[in-house]
C-alpha cells in the first residue's frame, strides 16, 4: 500500500496510448508525490510560457519549454491549454524510452513492488535485477511505517559503515523516533530517548539542535497533531527520512541517488521558471498535471 498509493499516474501510463497522454501521466505521478513529500502548495501559478518537439524522453519531457523560448515572436504571445496539448500530441517519443524512465525511478526509489508490476504490465525486461531491490524496499516500508528501529537494524543488517560515516542520516533516523514515540504519546519514554541519543549530538551543532527543539516541541501541546507543529507527525516526514536513507544505499552501492524523471522534471521546472519572466502566457506544469 506505501509503495503503490503514489505512483497509480505512473502505472496509468501503461494503459495510455499518446505521447501526450503518458506525457501528462507522468507529470501527474511527480507532481502527487513531490505534494506528499513537500506537504505545501505547488509554488507555481499560472503564467509563465512554453511548447517542444523531441524524440527522447529529455526532450521529451521539457517538450513543455523548449519551443516556446523567450523570443521577439513569443514575448506578448499566449499558448492556449488546446494549442498546447496539439503541439504535444505532434512529440514523437518511443514508447521503450518512457518505459524505461518509469521504471527507473521505481528501481532508483526502492519500490520493488511496483518495479514488479510494471515490468509484468508493461512487458518490460529491465537490465537491472529487481530481486536485488528488496533491502532498499524494506528499510523504506518500515520508516514509513514508523517502525524506525526495524529500519536501523536493516541498515546496519545491509552494511553497518551506511550509518557511521553518515552522521545526518543517523540523526534524522533517531528524531523520527523520537517523533514515533511522541505521536503514541509516550513522553516519558521520549524525553528519556532524547537525551540518551540525540542530546549529545545535537549540542556540537546548532542546526541540529534547532531541529531537535522543535520537535521537542511537540510535548507542549495536549495534542500535537493540532498543534502549529503538525506538520512534523505527517506521512511526508516518514517519506523524507525514508528518501534519505534511500539515498544513502545508493550512494553506499555506487548507484545513482537521483531518478531521471526527477531530473528530467527538475529541468521542466527551471525551463518553466525562465519563461515565467517573459511576457508569454502558457499551461504551467500545474495545471497540465491535472489534465485527464
Amino acid at each position: 500500500q506505501h509503495q503503490q498509493a503514489p505512483h497509480a499516474a505512473l502505472l496509468s501510463l501503461m494503459a495510455s496510448h499518446s505521447t501526450a497522454h503518458r506525457l501528462r501521466a507522468m507529470s501527474r505521478a511527480h507532481e502527487h508525490l513531490r505534494r506528499i513529500r513537500a506537504g505545501h502548495p505547488d509554488p507555481f501559478n499560472d503564467d509563465g510560457s512554453s511548447s517542444s518537439t523531441s524524440a527522447s524522453p529529455s526532450s521529451a519531457a521539457s517538450a513543455a519549454s523548449t519551443s516556446a523560448s523567450p523570443s521577439a515572436s513569443s514575448r506578448h504571445s499566449k499558448i492556449s491549454l488546446a494549442e498546447w496539448n496539439a503541439r504535444m500530441e505532434k512529440v514523437a517519443v518511443e514508447r521503450e524510452h518512457l518505459d524505461e524512465v518509469v521504471m527507473d525511478y521505481f528501481i532508483t526509489q526502492g519500490y520493488q513492488e511496483a518495479a514488479k508490476l510494471f515490468a509484468e504490465e508493461a512487458q518490460y525486461s529491465p537490465e537491472f535485477d529487481l530481486d536485488t531491490l528488496s533491502a532498499r524496499s524494506q528499510i523504506r516500508s518500515a520508516i514509513q511505517a514508523g517502525k524506525i528501529t526495524e529500519a536501523i537494524e536493516l541498515l546496519n543488517q545491509l552494511n553497518p559503515e551506511i550509518l557511521e560515516k553518515n552522521e545526518m542520516l543517523a540523526f534524522q533516523l533517531r528524531q523520527q523516533q523520537l517523533i514515533e514515540l511522541i505521536r503514541a504519546g509516550e513522553t516519558d519514554t521520549a524525553l528519556q530517548y532524547a537525551a540518551d541519543n540525540l542530546a549529545e549530538q545535537a549540542s556540537t551543532k546548532p542546526e541540529l539542535l534547532k531541529e531537535l527543539e522543535e520537535t521537542m516541541s511537540l510535548l507542549c501541546f495536549e495534542n500535537p497533531a493540532e498543534s502549529p507543529l503538525d506538520f512534523l507527525l505527517w506521512d511526508t516526514q516518514r517519506e523524507a527520512v525514508a528518501d534519505m536513507a534511500n539515498a544513502a544505499v545508493l550512494y553506499a552501492e555506487r548507484l545513482p541517488e537521483n531518478a531521471k524523471l526527477t531530473l528530467l522534471m527538475s529541468k521542466l521546472r527551471t525551463a518553466e521558471t525562465g519563461l515565467m519572466e517573459t511576457d508569454c502566457e502558457f499551461p504551467p506544469l500545474r495545471l497540465l498535471s491535472n489534465v485527464d
